[in-house]
């Protein structure tokens, strides 16, 4: 072993610091040209590399602590078995159906004893015996042309289907906003990218097993035919949210108030479509157990609706009601619901071209307001949020401390709301969100008026 002298070798190590210092200042974790960073490598190559860092790599080092968060926490759960019951609360319903309409029919998906037959089994095995909540079946609100995309799961047994169900998400999710971005630019930003997977509607979707990838990838396919001039298509792809029809409910008016009839026809071609199939699944029979089941949960009828909890008007309905008289508690959550829809149809009206900046916030402020406005919204249903923050981040046109306000607020408050009060915890960060949806919507208002102005110094895209 040839001796190397230290001079030498305090060389080779400054260099291998000057290097991972510079990669620090790529990724926005060391500030790379201010004059302060530029005396820090001159003085010592060799002195902590977070001592000059500003409030953005800060956020940015930040998001990836929450990262390790989330990774521990869902290994915790795998680790422990808790499977079918806390992690994958949804997914159970899926699987469930799956199995109903291969041994039963179609039909039999939207029978409670059905679901009942196979879920109760899982839930007693989730967790080797014990629950965290006692028992309620959860109920398949999908359209029976929807179940068929569940179907596939059955070639695993159900815990492994939870763990396939989970990494495909996890791939269709990274695949397709690396799709998105690079269809508005040509170089996809990862470090935008990775933000974005780290939000709270990702990790929540993932958890509970959700089919919110699904509505962003449809959600995705309408913006960028509509932003291509190609309305018919789009609107094609508009029906794909018909998985879950609530979104849908400013959004339809929105378009008839913005003349897009072209969208409005492809959309209800697809929709056609959809209920036409799903009548050949089912009858009209079956169609009229989809439609009793969306009225029992409108009225909060099972146990997994859980109203208290989600990111909407009814929400602070149902938690005022704890304390307020039920009547009382629902006068300012009928007048926010009438507000929220009336703020967010009016951004139709000035018919903005897709093209143009201004159409990026009117979905924005609509898919905001459609989460505050709708009667069935948990937080996980927010996840297509982020592809308008995309598009308005591509354009230059989304101050950076909107993207980390949505990032952080409920990452950082849910854990300590959780040591305050964990019987709330989850009821109070529904309640944030709605603020943060009724923010976006005013946000996406004052910019709609001054779409054709820069934005202000300091307040550029993450960068």
């Amino acid at each position: 072993m040839s001796f190397v002298p230290p001079s030498e070798g305090r060389l080779r190590l400054e260099r291998w610091w000057q290097a991972l210092l510079a990669a620090l200042a790529k990724n926005g974790l060391l500030p790379a040209r201010s004059p302060r960073a530029k005396a820090f490598r001159r003085r010592s190559a060799l002195r902590l590399p977070f001592r000059a860092l500003g409030l953005r790599p800060w956020l940015n080092l930040g998001l990836a602590v929450l990262g390790l968060f989330y990774l521990a926490f869902g290994l915790f759960y795998l680790w422990t078995g808790r499977v079918v019951n806390h992690l994958g609360v949804d997914f159970r319903t899926f699987r469930a159906s799956a199995e109903i309409a291969w041994k039963y029919g179609f039909g039999a998906i939207y029978d409670p004893a059905k679901q009942d037959e196979f879920q109760k089994p899982w839930y007693d095995q989730g967790i080797f015996g014990t629950g965290f909540d006692s028992y309620d079946y959860a109920p398949t609100y999908y359209l029976p042309a929807f179940v068929l995309l569940f179907l596939p799961l059955l070639l695993f047994d159900p815990r492994t289907s939870f763990y396939l169900w989970t990494g495909l998400n996890v791939l269709l999710l990274v695949l397709y906003l690396w799709r998105f971005q690079r269809a508005l630019q040509d170089r996809p930003d990862w470090g935008i990218l990775s933000r974005m997977v780290l939000s709270v509607p990702v990790f929540t979707t993932l958890m509970a097993g959700q089919v919110n990838v699904l509505l962003l990838i449809c959600m995705g396919e309408f913006i960028l035919a509509l932003r291509k001039g190609r309305d018919f298509p789009g609107g094609l792809w508009l029906a794909g949210l018909l998985l879950k029809w609530q979104v849908l409910v400013l959004f339809l008016p929105g378009l008839l108030l913005g003349r897009r009839f072209r969208t409005l026809a492809g959309f209800a071609l697809a929709a056609f479509l959809i209920l036409a199939l799903s009548v050949v699944l089912v009858g009209p029979e079956g169609l009229l157990a989809v439609g009793n089941l969306y009225l029992k949960a409108s009225f909060g009828e099972n146990r997994t609706i859980n109203p208290q909890l989600m990111m909407n008007w009814r929400s602070l309905a149902a938690n005022l009601g704890q304390v307020l008289p039920t009547a009382l508690a629902w006068v300012p959550a009928v007048i926010g619901m009438a507000a929220t829809a009336i703020a967010a149809l009016a951004l139709w009206v000035r018919r903005p071209e897709a093209s143009s900046p201004a159409f990026g916030f009117v979905l924005l402020g609509t898919y905001a307001a459609t989460c505050a406005a709708s009667w069935h919204m948990h937080i996980y249903t927010s996840l297509p949020l982020i592809l308008p923050l995309l598009l308005l981040y591509g354009q230059g046109q989304v101050s950076w401390k909107v993207i980390y306000l949505w990032l952080y607020v409920p990452a950082v408050l849910f854990p300590l709301l959780y040591l305050l009060t964990s019987e709330l915890s989850f009821n109070l960060i529904g309640l944030t969100m709605l603020g943060l949806n009724l923010f976006l919507l005013g946000y996406s208002i004052g910019r709609v008026r001054g779409t054709s102005h820069p934005l202000p110094a300091g307040e550029a895209p993450v960068a």
